[in-house]
């Protein structure tokens, strides 16, 4: 599944993108390899937690919503971060999220 959100704006504002979201069901992508799309690194859905915290040490570990949890990689200042999401108890990741939140909402549509 492929997410882009915007906020609100008038019509006169230029469309901006504050979230751009690739996910799957976990269990669709157990026992296969990371696929796309994938960070520079090579992490994307499907890679596993352990993967992603050796090409992003400095990942911050997130509780969310129930047994969501994320690892929110910071990009450079002001750019916003990515954010890979796992559910706690599995170590598969199923969402890849670039956004300039502080972090992705639970439901889009919301």
């Amino acid at each position: 599944m492929l997410t882009v959100q915007r906020p609100e704006v008038s019509e006169q504002d230029p469309a901006v993108v504050v979230l751009v979201q690739a996910s799957a069901s976990p269990v669709d992508l157990e026992g296969k390899p990371a696929t796309g799309p994938v960070t520079a690194e090579g992490i994307g859905l499907g890679s596993r937690v352990d993967e992603a915290l050796a090409a992003y040490p400095d990942a911050v570990e997130i509780e969310s919503v129930g047994d969501r949890r994320y690892l929110a990689v910071e990009s450079e200042a002001g750019a916003g971060s990515v954010f890979l999401t796992y559910t706690a108890g599995t170590d598969i990741i199923w969402a890849v999220t670039a956004t300039t939140l502080e972090e992705p909402p639970y439901e889009s549509c919301a």
